[in-house]
């Protein structure tokens, strides 16, 4: 199979958790710092750290390690998550390939790509990497009749 383009979830999908450790973090220096010592705030913000922050970085990267978008002769398309899915098709069955991005992800490269089969049934990966070259890469392999 020749390979046109390949591409892989968007490491901004950690944000979320990184946002949410940075304000605990500073939560939690911020409540030891005071005087008299908030303690009960401190002790919160060790446990969000220590049981909650994992567990928002553990989920990022289960969405994260099977997402996948694989353009050449056919079509390869692998969602990861809590339903995960598998899909193969014939460029003859994708009628197009759609991007959809918020202002940050437009900023940051990612972006949300729509894959429109025919027979009406759409699959959506989110929080891809480089999704604007995946949209040109479909539009070049689709006008040429192969990869490149």
């Amino acid at each position: 199979m020749n390979l046109a383009f390949a591409t892989r979830t968007h490491w901004s999908i950690y944000l979320p958790a990184l946002l949410v450790s940075l304000i605990w973090g500073a939560l939690l220096v911020w409540a030891d710092a005071q005087e008299p010592k908030l303690v009960s705030v401190r002790w919160l913000a060790v446990v969000i750290e220590a049981f909650f922050v994992p567990g928002l970085y553990f989920a990022a990267w289960l969405r994260a390690w099977g997402s996948e978008f694989v353009l050449g002769e056919g079509l390869y398309v692998r969602k990861s998550g809590f339903k995960s899915e598998k899909i193969g098709a014939a460029l003859s069955m994708v009628e197009r390939v759609c991007v959809r991005q918020s202002l940050l992800q437009r900023l940051l490269g990612a972006g949300t790509l729509d894959i429109y089969l025919k027979g009406g049934r759409v699959i959506s990966l989110s929080d891809m990497a480089r999704v604007r070259k995946a949209e040109e890469a479909f539009g070049g392999v689709t006008r040429t009749g192969s990869a490149i």
